[in-house]
């Protein structure tokens, strides 16, 4: 499920805080970092350990924070936008 440590947020509360965002993660392991995205609604949060993101997946996809029900997954990797265009030509 969850490949690397990283997870995506969303549907985050526009006034949640990165602290915030730590402190649900970190009852699930140890934090490496956490980011609110420049898109509103929008987090990142890296575990130390991929199991302890699996973890967070599965305990925080779904829940309720802040009357927004949270969407938790694993994030991508960033892919190069100039050659996902060149691939539809």
């Amino acid at each position: 499920m969850v490949a690397s440590g990283r997870m995506l947020v969303t549907n985050l509360d526009n006034s949640t805080t990165e602290e915030e965002l730590r402190e649900m993660f970190s009852v699930h392991g140890r934090v490496k970092q956490v980011e609110i995205g420049r898109v509103r609604g929008l987090g990142f949060v890296e575990m130390f350990k991929k199991s302890e993101a699996k973890k967070a997946v599965l305990a925080l996809h779904g829940t309720e924070f802040k009357n927004n029900i949270l969407k938790v997954q694993e994030a991508r990797p960033f892919r190069d936008s100039r050659r996902r265009r060149n691939r539809r030509r």
